[in-house]
């Protein structure tokens, strides 16, 4: 609820009230009876019991097992700090003491890592079965400006762009991007019988047995969706 005063001067001051508002624990149970879904409502009165789990008093959200032997001091320790916070949840960003790259797909990759590690990276190739995608890409100039205009002496400053438009100097700008030009796609599976009546796959011998191996390639030819196809 709020409630709107004007003044002369047009001024507005809002006010909410602030109405406690009480929460329920529920537990909702679907079945189905001659193909109607059912649905039920149970009002549950002691959430610790049903999930034998403790639960946090102030932000009902943290839950803690009974049985672990660090029960008690983890337990102790959030309910107290979290009474401080008021039950909300507040969430921080850690930061390491050195700065580290963003790259999941090394990390992430211990093989790959150690290959890169070693400057042996192209010994990573596929084995057995897999599908490589390889796209190729050409940059386009776009040079626009957006953000908060660059105000001097009271104006903003315009410059002059290739196509002869003026533009507003922001603090940021959009140099460029990257148009897709083009898709290879390799894909080796375990070879099939079905595959024979499929002229795109070839049957290659290795060590693992039989293969199937398909390639195929788009580019901007085949129209601008030719990597959905």
């Amino acid at each position: 609820m709020q409630d709107i005063n004007l003044s002369d001067d047009s001024v507005v001051e809002e006010t909410q009230s602030k109405e406690s508002i009480p929460t329920f624990n529920i537990l909702l149970v679907s079945s189905t009876h001659e193909n109607q879904d059912i649905y039920h409502v149970f009002y549950v009165t002691n959430i610790d019991g049903l999930t034998r789990q403790k639960f946090c008093p102030h932000c009902q959200q943290q839950a803690f097992d009974p049985k672990d032997i660090n029960f008690s001091r983890n337990y102790e320790s959030h309910v107290s700090l979290c009474k401080i916070k008021g039950g909300q949840i507040i969430k921080k960003v850690k930061l390491d003491e050195q700065p580290h790259p963003f790259c999941p797909h090394i990390y992430r990759n211990e093989t790959y890592a150690y290959l890169l590690a070693n400057e042996k990276e192209k010994q990573f190739k596929p084995t057995v079965n897999y599908i490589t995608y390889d796209f190729e890409t050409v940059e386009r100039k776009v040079l626009k400006y957006y953000g908060k205009p660059t105000i001097v002496n009271e104006k903003k400053q315009e410059v002059i762009d290739e196509q002869g438009n003026k533009q507003i100097v922001c603090n940021s700008q959009w140099i460029s991007e990257l148009i897709p030009l083009s898709v290879a796609s390799t894909i080796k599976l375990k070879w099939r019988y079905q595959y024979q009546q499929d002229k795109q796959y070839k049957q290659i011998e290795t060590i693992f047995g039989p293969t199937a191996q398909k390639t195929i390639y788009f580019d901007l030819r085949y129209g601008f969706d030719f990597i959905n196809q």
